[in-house]
C-alpha cells in the first residue's frame, strides 16, 4: 500500500475512536453498559435475538455452569467416524440412519435458529451473563453462553443443507442455511471481544467451505450460483476492524481493575486474578498505571493491524505483547496474544473474498461458455476490494490450466509457490512470523479441504 494510504488508515483509525472511557478510580464507569450500547447500536429492542435463543437453547439460563451443554446433533459434522475420514458432501437419509434421526429431532429447531440468526443482535440479560447471585459483575467475567450452541447450530445447518433424499439436494434450502450461518456469524461479531471475532470467523469458515463444496459436488444450477454471488454481495460485509476486539478486552480489563481498586468492592478476579487484589488494594500494584499500560498496548496493537498484513506484523505484535506484558504480574496475565487473532482475520477475509471470487467466476462461465483469461474481467460482478489478497494487497492468483481455473492465496509468506497447497497457509506452530513455502489453494479444491 502506497505510504500516503498507510497514512489515511491511520488517521481513520485514530478519528473513529470508539475506545472504552479510561476509569478515574474516583466514579466507577458501566462498562457492562458500554458493551451493551456498543452491541445494540441503534437497533430497537425487536432486534434482539435472545428471546428465541432463550427457548431453544434452555441451559443459556443455567449460570452454574461456565459453558452450558450443546445441542447434541449426530449428524456428518458430529459423527466421530465421518470426522474422521469422511469427506463433505451430499448425503442419502437411507444410508445414514442415525443422522436422518438427528435431522428429524432437530428440524423445527433449525428453523427457530434461523429465525433468531435473521435478528441484527443478541445481547443476554446481565443476569444470564454474570449470574443473579453475581457481587461484582466485571465485563471481564461476562458468559457468552450462546457461542457454542450457535457455533453447533451452524453445524447442523449445514448437516441438514447436504440432506440428499433420492440423490437430490434441495438448493433453496442450501443456499438458505448458507445465509443463516453468516448472519449468525455477523450477529456475533457485533459483540467487541477477541473472542467475539474468533467464534465468528470460525463460522464464516464452515459457512464459505460449504458454499465452495456446492461448486465442486456440483449441486446448484447457473441460477443457484446467481443466487449465491447476490446473496454474498448482501449478507456477507466485510468484518469489523480489529480494533473492535481489542477495545472490549480493553474495557473488561479497565472494569476489572476499578473494582479491585475500590476496598468496598466484593472479591473480584477469580482464581487467577484473584490474587492480585491485594496487590493493587496495598498498593505494591498501581491500578491507574496498570491501566494506561493496557490502553497503550491495546491502540499500538489495533495501529499495527489496520496496516496491511506482513509477517513482520506477526513479529512486532508478538514484540509488543512481550514487552508490555512485563510490566507487572497483572499485565502479565491480562494482556492477549493477540498475533494469532490477527492472522486468522486475514485467512478469513482471503477465505471470504475468494469463496465470492469462485462464485463470479462460475456466473462468469455459465454467461460467457469460457472462463475468463484474468480476474479483472470479472469487475462486472464484484467490487475490486474482492480481488485483493490480503497477504499481498495484489490481485489472488489466477490462470487456466488445461481448462481449468486455478486460484489461490499466496499465504502467509506472500510469495508465489505456483499453487502448492499448505493446508495451514504456510503457517509455522508458534505464530512468531516464520512460515513454510505454499500457498493456500481455493480451486481446484484440494482433497484435505473436502474434509470435515
Amino acid at each position: 500500500m502506497p505510504t500516503i494510504l498507510v497514512a489515511l488508515s491511520v488517521l481513520l483509525f485514530q478519528a473513529t475512536d470508539l475506545w472504552p472511557p479510561e476509569p478515574d478510580f474516583e466514579e466507577k464507569v458501566d462498562y457492562v453498559k458500554w458493551f451493551e450500547d456498543r452491541v445494540r447500536g441503534t437497533c430497537s429492542a425487536s432486534g434482539n435475538a435472545y428471546e428465541i435463543y432463550r427457548k431453544i437453547f434452555p441451559s443459556i439460563e443455567d449460570t452454574t455452569v461456565e459453558d452450558p451443554p450443546e445441542i447434541r446433533f449426530a449428524g456428518m459434522h458430529h459423527d466421530p467416524d465421518q470426522r474422521a475420514h469422511g469427506l463433505v458432501g451430499p448425503w442419502d437419509p437411507a444410508e445414514h440412519p442415525k443422522w436422518e434421526a438427528s435431522y428429524q429431532q432437530h428440524r423445527l429447531l433449525l428453523e427457530e435458529f434461523s429465525r433468531a440468526a435473521a435478528r441484527p443482535y443478541c445481547l443476554l440479560p446481565r443476569t444470564v451473563m454474570f449470574g443473579a447471585e453475581a457481587k461484582a459483575k466485571t465485563l471481564l467475567y461476562a458468559r457468552m453462553a450462546h457461542y457454542s450452541n450457535i457455533k453447533s447450530c451452524v453445524k447442523g445447518l449445514s448437516e441438514a443443507a447436504w440432506r440428499a433424499e433420492a440423490g437430490h439436494i434441495d438448493s433453496g434450502g442450501f443456499i438458505a442455511a448458507c445465509k443463516a450461518g453468516l448472519q449468525a456469524a455477523h450477529q456475533i461479531e457485533r459483540e467487541p471481544f477477541l473472542i467475539s471475532q474468533l467464534v465468528a470467523t470460525a463460522i464464516h469458515a464452515y459457512v464459505s467451505r460449504d458454499l465452495r463444496l456446492a461448486l465442486h459436488h456440483g449441486v446448484l444450477s447457473p441460477t443457484d450460483r446467481e443466487v449465491v454471488l447476490n446473496m454474498l454481495a448482501t449478507i456477507d460485509k466485510p468484518p469489523p476492524a480489529f480494533a473492535c476486539g481489542l477495545q472490549g478486552e480493553l474495557a473488561g480489563e479497565y472494569d476489572f481493575l476499578q473494582h479491585a481498586a475500590d476496598p468496598n468492592c466484593p472479591a473480584v478476579g477469580g482464581e487467577i486474578l484473584g490474587g492480585t487484589v491485594p496487590l493493587i488494594r496495598g498498593g505494591l500494584i498501581s491500578a491507574r498505571r496498570t491501566a494506561q499500560t493496557l490502553r497503550e498496548f491495546h491502540r499500538r496493537s489495533a495501529e499495527l493491524a489496520v496496516l496491511p498484513f506482513t509477517t513482520k506484523q506477526l513479529r512486532d505484535l508478538n514484540d509488543i505483547g512481550r514487552r508490555f506484558s512485563k510490566t507487572n504480574l497483572i499485565t502479565s496475565i491480562l494482556i492477549p496474544s493477540v498475533s494469532r487473532a490477527y492472522m486468522l482475520g486475514a485467512r478469513a477475509v482471503a477465505e471470504r473474498r475468494a469463496t465470492r471470487l469462485l462464485y463470479a467466476l462460475h456466473v462468469y462461465k455459465d454467461q460467457h461458455a469460457r472462463w475468463p483469461k484474468e480476474l479483472g474481467r470479472l469487475s462486472a460482478l464484484v467490487p475490486e476490494a474482492t480481488l485483493e489478497d490480503p497477504f499481498t494487497g495484489k490481485p489472488f492468483l489466477y490462470q487456466v490450466r488445461d481448462a481449468t481455473p486455478l486460484l489461490y492465496s499466496a499465504g502467509l509468506d506472500g510469495d508465489d509457490d505456483g499453487g502448492k497447497h499448505h493446508q495451514r497457509w504456510g503457517e509455522r506452530w508458534g505464530d512468531d512470523g516464520t512460515s513454510y513455502d505454499g500457498d493456500y489453494v481455493f480451486w481446484p479444491i484440494p482433497d484435505a479441504e473436502r474434509r470435515d
